[in-house]
């Protein structure tokens, strides 16, 4: 006998924006790895598009949050900005001569 697949044949289209947040506080928005790169202005060198590799190892060092829906990493808009307000300032560098 096969199985039914859990969506029941309802497809989702993975390029389309995550339309879904989890069963709980619906007026949190949630953003994906590279709207939460744009968010936290962490950029590629190399053509100045936002870095997922920079938000992965953010994930990884523990400095960020991340929730797996549909197998998609996603990020609470309400944490990134907590993370923001709450981070320390970087002073500009001495400047020398």
């Amino acid at each position: 006998m096969r199985r039914r697949p859990y969506s029941a044949g309802k497809r989702i289209n993975p390029t389309d924006e995550a339309p879904f947040a989890p069963s709980g506080n619906k007026s949190e928005e949630w953003l994906t790895s590279e709207q939460a790169a744009a968010l936290l202005k962490r950029h590629r060198k190399k053509d100045g598009k936002p870095s997922v590799g920079a938000i992965h190892t953010m994930i990884w060092r523990g400095q960020l949050k991340a929730r797996k829906f549909f197998g998609r990493l996603m990020f609470s808009r309400t944490e990134l900005e907590r993370l923001i307000a709450f981070s320390p300032q970087t002073a500009a560098a001495p400047q020398r001569g």
